[in-house]
């Protein structure tokens, strides 16, 4: 789930602001799933014995103070949100709307045929309810991005777009690149050998 929502929050960054966010492809970023809160801290170590930058998105769960201080240790930037899962983040964090939508979409598009909906969108608290239900029940399908892809810029989940800023900040936009014709003319000059 957290794969997918950080991709998918992403993804939404670069296309709404180009200039501010260069795409974390390119930069070198990989957004990888470790299966399992225990190795989190482990993978992190891994990428810093090699010098390569590591961050880490999980949830908050009740931890010792030297498991904290590793996954500190472990990571250029650690990132613990204040919720226990990224679903309860995902219906905590965007629009009830957007929830409706993504939930209407599933049973519409027949994937989620089975999806027993209200005729009319219901409440804030019965809205997140049904989404969170999906989400817990289907980790892994894919539905976290899906469900982000209803968001505008201004919707996207804060705790992932702040954790993502953080990295961004890290890898700006490279400058422009020369034309070739430039490159070659100035390769030119300089072959040429003294008069």
């Amino acid at each position: 789930t957290e794969k997918d929502a950080i991709l998918a929050t992403a993804e939404k960054m670069e296309e709404a602001h180009p200039e501010t966010f260069y795409p974390l492809d390119l930069s070198g970023v990989t957004v990888i799933s470790v299966d399992g809160d225990g190795s989190i801290p482990e993978f992190g170590a891994f990428f810093k014995s090699m010098q390569i930058k590591g961050f880490a998105f999980y949830d908050s769960r009740g931890r010792k103070l030297e498991e904290e201080q590793k996954l500190k240790a472990s990571f250029d930037i650690p990132c613990q949100t204040k919720y226990a899962g990224t679903e309860k983040l995902l219906v905590e964090e965007i629009p009830s709307l957007r929830l409706w939508e993504f939930l209407v979409d599933l049973r519409d598009s027949g994937e989620k045929a089975n999806l027993v909906l209200p005729a009319a969108m219901p409440s804030e608290t019965e809205v997140k309810g049904l989404a969170y239900a999906v989400l817990e029940k289907d980790k892994g399908s894919g539905y976290a991005g899906r469900l982000i892809g209803f968001c505008s810029f201004a919707e996207l989940p804060e705790s992932i777009v702040d954790f993502l800023i953080e990295i961004y900040a890290l890898f700006p936009k490279p400058a422009p690149i020369p034309p070739i014709d430039e490159v070659q003319e100035g390769a030119t000059a300089r072959a040429a050998p003294p008069p």
